[in-house]
């Protein structure tokens, strides 16, 4: 509970759900600039092309890949958290029956 107010699995998925959408907004911003600049629609942005140098294809599947294995790491680390909690309530029930 924050503030009286208690946060469920609801406030996660609305939380989730925002940052999808926001993130997805951002990518058509730049995609769409993208393709204005390279059909001449717009004129060359000097910022787009100073990220153009830095940001390749290899620079992004590497952090692609960073972020998988992270993801996977946090995944593996919530499936040992989850276990050792469900043992402990396990056990702490045979306990309480005896």
């Amino acid at each position: 509970m924050v503030h009286g107010v208690t946060l469920d699995y609801h406030t996660m998925l609305f939380g989730a759900m925002a940052i999808m959408v926001g993130f997805e907004s951002m990518n058509f911003a730049v995609f769409s600039k993208m393709f204005a600049i390279t059909e001449g629609l717009l004129p060359d942005d000097p910022r787009l092309s100073r990220w153009y140098r830095y940001v390749t294809l290899e620079v992004g599947l590497v952090v692609g890949g960073l972020l998988v294995l992270a993801g996977a790491g946090m995944w593996m680390f919530g499936l040992l958290i989850g276990r050792a909690t469900t043992l402990e309530r396990s056990t702490r029930r045979k306990r309480c029956a005896s």
